[in-house]
């Protein structure tokens, strides 16, 4: 295979940024400082101009993203997958960070400065993680093409003949993404950023599942099994089917055997025999960026692995009373074998698991007007992995309505080997991914009026997970908990991501094997061993990201224990609820500084503080 050169970096940005010159010229300059409300006005004007035009930017550049939300301008296209275009969304963050940097903030809003924050914020996030090159480690058992390019069945409409057709043209551009995605993983064995060779093992089969000989059984071709609306006719049905049949055939499936091939033969020889990013050649300025991107603080890795530490035996301690009162006599770890084995506790049928799903999520809804005095419009539902990625895919996990309302929000859940899929924590599962925790929380972010699009999808991983986490003990608060086993499923599951900072931190700083993480995760919590496995694969894969579950739900516990001590009797939790979400995904401190003021006027406002007396 010929090698692809990457073009030096610097000769990339300068030649984007004299495009970007031309395409969205220079600053604005700085308004004069005129006394009275038009020069604010001009000033909130320029703002809202810059974001409007990044969000704009950013859909055109990710279509399928477009699609998803429920704009459907580009659904004919897929996003270039090239290291080029990388860079020139690199160079497009430095160009709009300069021109928000140059608003005068003085002259905004509450709420107009907490955009702009949070807008400069998450493009500094962005450009700080662009010297690392993420793109040169394009795949993985987790994400990648591969496997994400066949969710756009979910979310590209099938209503008009057009919607086919572009159907059409996005599985004919596939080739090139994947062509694209090739030349990337070239470029990053030739700079030596290659992931762990045991989790890219687990990607070639999941590319041969898609490698068909009939277009039929490829799940690119389930929309077309469905029923047609009345609106396509026959013919046109007929000719679309040809296509779609014959671009499978020649473009898709091809695309997927010649990646499959470059995986196995060329890109797995070439990935590394550690799991850790220590042993990249950045490892540890790698892996001190992603602890901080994940978990918006400048906590250091051994600090998160002692605090991991020390919420791992204290979760122990509550385990150790539920076994208690439940009568074994055992030692934990001999209950966690219990749990494991006992036939009592799994479903025979992928039907049972869903239907036991449904039953929780029904009881779940029930619950909210208790918790929340703002609820979000949009419905969730569920749907099973799909097969092709099941083996490999964690337990669950949950994708957003589009904002159009043209589908609901889904829960998706793992149905693989039912034996490694426990009755016991379908509770907390659910009320994780759904309410109230992904769903509700996300939809609401959504749902918001008059605020940038941008922030109404903003997701700071630390918000998202520590409050679906949170989420999970909250339902606790309302009866959520069928029984003392139920309960402990709760438990096993924040053992778990109490777990995740030991085990990420022991695993990409600390030098830890996979062996090692294993069995730590098997002695500290009551998952399966098919479930650990593939948990301990995924933080290999993903660092960083499993720090943000605890570190989040921490914060967020925290705030809350500080309003309940001050508040008292008068804390309303439906109150403290609808405001910690009210401002959208946040990072950490500016959670704080919103929750603390929060606070102060809710002591105001209750009579616990009584304002000065003014005097005049």
């Amino acid at each position: 295979m010929t090698t692809v050169r990457a073009r030096p970096i610097s000769a990339v940005l300068s030649a984007i940024a004299a495009a970007i010159a031309v395409t969205i010229g220079a600053a604005t300059p700085t308004a004069q400082a005129t006394p009275g409300p038009s020069a604010d006005a001009i000033t909130k004007a320029r703002l809202e101009r810059i974001f409007s035009e990044y969000w704009e930017k950013n859909l055109e550049s990710s279509p399928t993203w477009a699609t998803y939300l429920g704009d459907h301008r580009w659904n004919d296209r897929l996003a270039d997958e090239s290291a080029d275009a990388y860079h020139a969304w690199t160079a497009l963050c430095h160009a709009y960070l300069r021109r928000s940097q140059d608003i005068d903030a003085e002259r905004l809003s509450a709420e107009d400065r907490l955009s702009k924050r949070l807008f400069e914020r998450s493009l500094t996030q962005r450009i700080e993680e662009a010297r690392f090159e993420p793109f040169l480690l394009a795949i993985s058992q987790q994400d990648g093409i591969h496997i994400g390019f066949p969710q756009i069945v979910h979310s590209h409409p099938f209503r008009r003949a057009d919607d086919y057709w572009n159907y059409a043209a996005r599985l004919t551009a596939f080739g090139r993404s994947v062509e694209q995605t090739i030349a990337k993983l070239e470029q990053g064995i030739e700079k030596g950023i290659v992931p762990p060779r045991v989790t890219v093992a687990k990607v070639v089969p999941q590319i041969e599942a898609l490698i068909v000989a009939d277009p039929k059984e490829s799940p690119l071709w389930g929309p077309l099994a469905k029923e047609w609306p009345r609106e396509v006719s026959p013919a046109s049905r007929a000719g679309i089917e040809e296509a779609i049949a014959a671009t499978i055939r020649h473009v898709v499936v091809p695309a997927y055997r010649r990646l499959r091939d470059f995986v196995r033969d060329r890109y797995l020889p070439a990935c590394r025999e550690t799991v850790g990013t220590s042993a990249l050649p950045d490892g540890e300025e790698r892996y001190a960026f992603q602890v901080r991107r994940y978990t918006t603080t400048d906590r250091s890795p051994r600090e998160i692995h002692s605090i991991g530490l020390r919420e791992v035996a204290r979760i122990r301690g509550e385990m150790e009373e539920i076994k208690k009162s439940v009568g074994f006599e055992g030692d934990l770890g001999a209950f966690f074998e219990h749990l494991r084995t006992d036939e009592r506790y799994y479903c025979k049928t992928p039907q049972e698991l869903e239907d036991g799903y449904r039953a929780v999520l029904k009881r779940a809804e029930a619950m909210l007007p208790k918790l929340f005095g703002t609820l979000p419009k949009a419905k969730c539902d569920l749907r099973r992995i799909e097969a092709y990625r099941e083996a490999s895919a964690p337990t669950a996990y949950y994708y957003s309505p589009p904002l159009d309302g043209s589908r609901p929000g889904y829960f998706y859940y793992n149905a693989y080997d039912l034996s490694s899929r426990p009755k016991y924590d379908m509770e907390a599962l659910t009320y994780h991914e759904a309410v109230p925790g992904h769903h509700l929380q996300i939809c609401l972010s959504q749902e918001r009026q008059g605020v940038p699009e941008f922030r109404k999808h903003l997701g700071f991983t630390v918000f998202v997970e520590g409050w679906a986490l949170y989420s999970e003990a909250l339902a606790k608060e309302v009866g959520g908990y069928a029984d003392p086993i139920s309960d402990f499923g709760r438990l096993t599951y924040e053992a778990w991501r109490a777990c995740r900072l030991v085990v990420d931190t022991g695993i990409h700083a600390m030098g830890w094997s996979r062996e090692r993480a294993i069995e730590y995760m098997k002695q500290n919590t009551g998952l399966t061993e098919t479930n650990i496995v593939s948990e301990v694969e995924r933080y290999i894969a993903w660092p960083g990201q499993a720090l943000a579950y605890k570190t989040g739900q921490m914060a967020i516990l925290g705030l809350r224990r500080e309003a309940e001590a001050a508040l008292g009797a008068r804390f309303d939790v439906r109150r403290f609820h609808d405001h910690l979400l009210g401002a959208g995904s946040l990072p950490l401190d500016v959670l704080e500084d919103r929750m603390r003021a929060w606070l102060r006027a809710e002591m105001r406002r209750t009579g616990k503080v009584r304002p000065k007396r003014r005097t005049y």
